[in-house]
């Protein structure tokens, strides 16, 4: 159901002013668009929806191929030492599968963190005060937030995951949570702790703070502005913090018609970039199933 998802209540906000149930009826020249946006936001998820909204750079192969090119030399060494000489020509989507199958069972898991080695080196995220497991949390945001893991309170979970910081903030916008949250603070409260306390809140309930989060977040949590950059330039788009930036005065708090409105300003980037990603869906879907 649209309410599962992360984008779910953005979803219901543009079918129901598409059926004349919103606050004001769309103007007639809006309405192609709000046609266009529903499938579009189905396809592109959250990260997908920011980058493109916040007036970065048309996608280029050179962004696209950045960080792949690093993946892939880790990953033909790696199959070298096994042993692996049929990886020298393959293109990624082979490569990645070949080294899986290769290391066994544990085969997805070393694919994983091998990325995310990569992407932490490649991006010098060390002169950033980060560390190698906050690319792996970044990449529980990308599994949680789009395809067949697409889950609003799977995604508010993985969001809590990324510091301590977050995961206070984050409960202190449901009620009864205080107890937890200074728990939290305290350093006396376990993982699945947190995590179960969203269990009694319907997704409705916790998609509708979404924008609130991304908001804050994109302000405060430097782990966050990462998942953002690094998800758009592995699809080629050279987002960077000053384009964030941009997204402060569409993220309102309380409803999404600002947000609408420039993505319906923004629609001809987004088409550019969907034509862009569609082109090179092989390989897409090859790093994001590893991710």
């Amino acid at each position: 159901m649209a309410g599962d998802r992360v984008l779910g209540g953005l979803l219901q906000d543009v079918r129901a002013s598409l059926d004349g149930e919103g606050a004001e009826p769309p103007a007639e020249a809006d309405r192609p668009g709000l046609e266009r946006l529903a499938p579009d936001l189905a396809e592109i998820g959250l990260f997908g929806l920011l980058a493109t909204i916040a007036g970065a750079p048309d996608p280029t192969d050179e962004v696209f191929l950045e960080v792949r090119r690093r993946i892939e030399d880790r990953v033909r060494a790696g199959l070298r030492e096994e042993g692996v000489t049929e990886a020298e020509a393959a293109l990624l989507p082979e490569l990645l599968r070949l080294y899986a199958e290769r290391k066994g069972s544990r085969g997805p898991d070393l694919l994983r963190k091998l990325v995310a080695n990569a992407i932490f080196e490649f991006y010098e995220l060390k002169e950033h005060g980060l560390f190698v497991d906050d690319v792996s949390r970044i990449f529980d945001l990308y599994r949680s937030g789009g395809g067949t893991g697409d889950d609003i309170r799977a995604f508010f979970r993985a969001l809590m995951a990324l510091s301590s910081e977050t995961a206070r903030f984050m409960l202190g916008l449901f009620p009864g949570q205080m107890p937890l949250i200074f728990r939290i603070g305290q350093r006396a409260a376990e993982r699945k702790e947190i995590d179960a306390a969203l269990d009694e809140f319907a997704p409705a309930v916790v998609q509708k703070r979404l924008f609130a989060v991304v908001k804050s977040l994109l302000q405060k949590e430097k782990r966050f502005r990462l998942a953002c950059i690094v998800w758009a330039r592995l699809h080629g788009i050279a987002l960077g913090r000053e384009h964030l930036d941009r997204l402060e005065p569409v993220l309102a708090v309380k409803d999404t018609k600002e947000l609408v409105k420039r993505a319906l300003e923004t629609a001809p980037a987004r088409e550019r970039w969907l034509q862009f990603r569609r082109a090179r869906a092989a390989d897409v879907a090859a790093l994001e199933g590893v991710l």
